[in-house]
């Protein structure tokens, strides 16, 4: 029995995918798989916790570096490449307070 071959840019109205990436093999391997699926999607890299190889692992695939508490940029990246669905992956390493540097729009949401 043949299975059917993924579809040739993605899942048929899906939308455009944003993996939120963190620290660990989880990422990669959500990239690896995406990328086989031909699925649309864009990379938020986590500072100081995402791996600047999966970074490079995602060449032709808009990237964003997030520095935590900086959320005017990220939504201003995610309304530029029409974001669809969000997906968090990977660890992240909880930042002391006071080393956050909150914009206003974070501000907002602490």
């Amino acid at each position: 029995m043949q299975l059917p071959s993924p579809p040739s840019s993605g899942i048929p109205g899906f939308g455009k995918l944003c993996l939120v990436a963190g620290s660990g093999d989880l990422p990669f391997q959500i990239v690896d798989a995406l990328k086989q699926r031909t699925q649309p999607f864009c990379l938020v890299a986590v500072a100081d916790n995402a791996s600047p190889e999966l970074v490079a692992q995602c060449d032709g695939v808009p990237v964003f570096w997030l520095q935590l508490g900086q959320l005017s940029p990220l939504m201003g990246f995610l309304k530029d490449q029409g974001v669809t669905h969000l997906v968090m992956i990977g660890g992240i390493q909880r930042p002391a307070w006071s080393s956050l540097k909150l914009d206003l729009q974070a501000m907002k949401v602490f």
